[in-house]
């Protein structure tokens, strides 16, 4: 026997893994290679169907473990409803583990060096995410569990509870690694394995990132197979050297083949072989009395199945498994976009058909009735389903979900609609409020009237919409009330004018939201947002500073009054801006729904374009600020000529550090505060040289690339690209507009947005004036500089 020092003792562990991941001994004590072998290791992939949560605390799991019947992926498995009934003990207490195999790692676990291999197996305590805390057998449905998850495990509950809420059940995969007996049978030349005993389970593995096709296989090749050869050989061979010697007599080592080296290790190793002997036999006697248990219950239950039994049984399941596939497929086209359901019937005829075989003719009458209800519940002419109203808050009615029909066609969703029911102006009024839009409709509901907003279908298209509300399916400009569903006909405020106004409540929203998508970077100088009742003459005031505060000595005088300050004032009036905006009857007939959602967007980023635009020429064109004098200038220290660079750049930031107040002459001391930074403000052509100012800790002040300086304004300003500054040579440094009063703008009631409203309203049973539906966009305000003491401009 070997003396067991640490470097053998691994060494012989490690031999001895190697061989029985190889080999296997047989109950008769014979050893045999594992493929050849009755009943060898192998591991089973599975779903986890997680139909529900055990209980509240989110931790415990139920979950089908195997399913009888066939298998998928390779190697494929046939499981009766016998052998999973008898294994339901087997996986009673069995660990779930979590671990992702890379290339790096290990797509297999065949024995590598021992201390790596010690390695995985503390790695594999570590993800360890829980275990199987009961297990039972159902009839029809296969083996259950449940799984009690471990609190660092408790991710794997969320992963389980997104994917139910989406309608994905099998988020996760799971692997078995399970000890079985079985039988190879060759059906129509493809080879399945049917499973006659389920031995021993080691454990259930949950499969982050599948090697294969989400399979986690153990017989599977190890992607580093010709390492793992490597890096036992020279071990093994010393082991045989020095347990038997006689071996290796005569052998050239360096051609030996591993097979060779591990026949020969197997032979070396008699005294462990011995002692595994003994266990093997205690097992056998232990195999013998359950095999004569189960062949008393084969007996008592009939005759045994043939092997033309076997295959033709697994013929049929095999043949069931293709047919349910095709039907899935068929049921995933049948349901797809190109079918106009909502989506609450698709998922019903989903439910009726999933996971059967069936008929193309009986999923097509499925469908067929589902569409016949739905008509009977819809606008005469249009598949829009009003639906089951009991979803929504009370009071929502017929034309409530037709304005939101058209909302969701023109692509708004529910957080877009019950952020826009919450805007409210600057004089906190609501935005969208009935008195200021002419029609016969609520304009906007409260927020939480949209919660069921997502389950109201869409329109197919603009002429669907125009036939639902005037019931003029030719379109030839008069109202048909008779034309009407019963639920709109019962509505006293339906006219021809409905349809307009509900069409121009969307487009308005639509309009915001394009509005609101550029940031053309107008923020940066707006200080002060004004609400404005009319258009009567405006003053941007700027007041000076109080000097310091006296010393007072109240036995022998009393506080002095302060000295006074004074102000400046910069004038404004608010200025109108719009336009008309018209859609044609053809726009109706052609049903061009998304040119006119185009068009309604490009309005709303030329509505924001012509404020930024606004804004910004304060600034570029050196507007005259609340002192009568130009925003920029050399008696305010705030001008400069020279053209972008590090030195310049810190010229314009001491400038603003040095800013005085009025009146006090103190410095304001805007950049003591080292959270304080400044804007570099740039057009798109010194995007570089910007960059560089704000980004690179050194730079060098010659052309040699040697004399190394610390950037001194290096993570102290915030590049901010303007594309509205045309100069290309032209640059500046802005504070943030919290600090300085730089702009302040004024809008008309306070409303900051653009509106868009019906410009004319329609006739008396007309649907258009002129063939024509018009709208009218305004956006209202004005503004002007209140003071210098934030900016710095290089006019180069």
């Amino acid at each position: 026997m070997l003396a067991k020092t640490d470097d053998e003792e691994k060494a012989r562990r490690a031999a001895w893994a190697a061989i029985k991941a190889k080999y296997e001994q047989s109950e008769s004590g014979e050893w045999k290679a594992r493929e050849s072998f009755q009943g060898a290791d192998r591991s089973h992939p599975i779903r986890f169907r997680a139909a529900q949560q055990a209980d509240d605390s989110g931790l415990l799991w139920e979950a089908v473990l195997i399913a009888p019947g066939m298998s998928q992926g390779y190697p494929t498995f046939y499981w009766t409803d016998e052998v999973l009934e008898a294994a339901v003990a087997v996986f009673q207490g069995v660990d779930v583990n979590a671990y992702e195999l890379t290339a790096d790692f290990f797509t297999h676990l065949p024995i590598p060096v021992i201390e790596v291999m010690e390695d995985v197996k503390r790695y594999l305590v570590a993800m360890k995410v829980g275990w199987i805390e009961t297990t039972w057998y159902e009839a029809g449905v296969g083996i259950k569990a449940n799984i009690r998850l471990l609190e660092a495990g408790r991710w794997l509950s969320d992963v389980l509870k997104q994917g139910i809420g989406q309608g994905n059940g099998d988020v996760l995969g799971l692997s078995i690694d399970s000890r079985i007996q079985g039988m190879e049978v060759n059906v129509e030349g493809s080879s399945i394995i049917w499973v006659t005993k389920i031995i021993s389970a080691s454990s259930v593995d949950v499969v982050t990132y599948p090697a294969a096709g989400g399979k986690f296989l153990r017989a599977v090749a190890a992607i580093n197979n010709h390492k793992e050869g490597t890096m036992d050989r020279e071990k093994l061979l010393a082991l045989i050297e020095k347990a038997k010697p006689d071996l290796l007599k005569g052998k050239d080592r360096a051609a030996l083949k591993e097979d060779e080296i591990l026949e020969m290790a197997r032979m070396a190793m008699d005294h462990e072989a011995a002692v595994a002997d003994a266990v093997a036999k205690a097992d056998a006697d232990a195999k013998a009395k359950a095999a004569q248990r189960a062949a008393q219950s084969t007996a008592a239950a009939g005759t045994p199945p043939t092997l033309d039994q076997i295959t033709e049984e697994i013929r049929k399941a095999t043949e069931a498994v293709e047919q349910r596939a095709a039907c899935a497929r068929l049921l995933d086209t049948a349901l797809g976009d190109e079918l106009n359901l909502p989506r609450p019937a698709k998922r019903r005829i989903q439910k009726q058909f999933k996971d059967k075989i069936f008929e193309q003719t009986a999923l097509d009458a499925a469908i067929k009735e589902e569409k016949d209800y739905l008509a009977a519940m819809s606008i005469p002419g249009t598949g829009l389903d009003l639906g089951d109203q009991t979803r929504f808050s009370g009071g929502i009615g017929t034309l409530d979900k037709i304005q939101m029909a058209i909302d969701r066609t023109f692509g708004l969703k529910k957080e877009d609609a019950q952020g826009i029911a919450r805007m409210d102006d600057s004089l906190n009024a609501a935005f969208f409020r009935t008195d200021r839009y002419a029609g016969n409709m609520q304009v906007m509901r409260a927020a939480q009237d949209y919660d069921g907003f997502d389950q109201i279908p869409r329109f197919r298209g603009l002429l669907e919409m125009y036939v639902a509300l005037t019931g003029d399916p030719e379109v030839t400009g008069f109202f048909n009330r008779k034309a009407l569903s019963a639920d709109l006909r019962a509505m006293q405020d339906i006219t021809s004018s409905t349809f307009t106004y509900a069409l121009g409540n969307t487009l308005a929203r639509r309009l915001i939201l394009a509005y609101r998508r550029p940031d053309y970077g107008q923020d940066i100088l707006i200080s002060t947002r004004k609400p404005v009742k009319d258009f009567r003459q405006q003053e941007a005031v700027k007041i000076g500073g109080f000097n310091k505060l006296e010393t007072v000595n109240t036995d022998t005088g009393d506080y002095n009054e302060i000295a006074a300050i004074t102000d400046e004032e910069s004038t404004y009036t608010v200025t109108e801006r719009g336009n008309i905006l018209t859609f044609s009857r053809r726009f109706i007939l052609n049903d061009d729904i998304n040119l006119m959602m185009r068009m309604v967007d490009q309005l709303g980023i030329a509505a924001i374009w012509t404020l930024a635009d606004f804004v910004w020429s304060f600034f570029v064109d050196n507007a005259t600020c609340a002192d009568g004098t130009a925003w920029f200038t050399s008696g305010h220290g705030n001008l400069g000529s020279t053209a972008l660079s590090i030195s310049t750049a810190n010229t314009a930031y001491i400038a603003l550090a040095k800013m005085t107040e009025k009146d006090s002459a103190r410095r304001l001391g805007l950049l003591d505060d080292l959270n304080v930074k400044p804007y570099l403000v740039h057009p798109p052509d010194l995007r570089s040289a910007a960059a560089a100012i704000a980004n690179d800790e050194i730079y060098y002040t010659s052309n040699d690339l040697t004399t190394r300086t610390a950037n001194p304004l290096y993570n102290k300003v915030v590049p901010q690209q303007c594309s509205l500054m045309v100069d290309t040579t032209d640059w500046g440094l802005i504070l943030p507009g919290n600090l300085v009063d730089h702009l302040e703008i004024g809008f008309l009631q306070g409303r900051e947005e653009p509106e868009m409203v019906v410009a004319d309203s329609p006739q008396s049973e007309q649907t258009f004036i002129g063939r024509r539906i018009r709208y009218r966009i305004s956006h209202d305000y004005s503004g002007a500089v209140v003071d210098y003491a934030g900016a710095y401009k290089a006019i180069v």
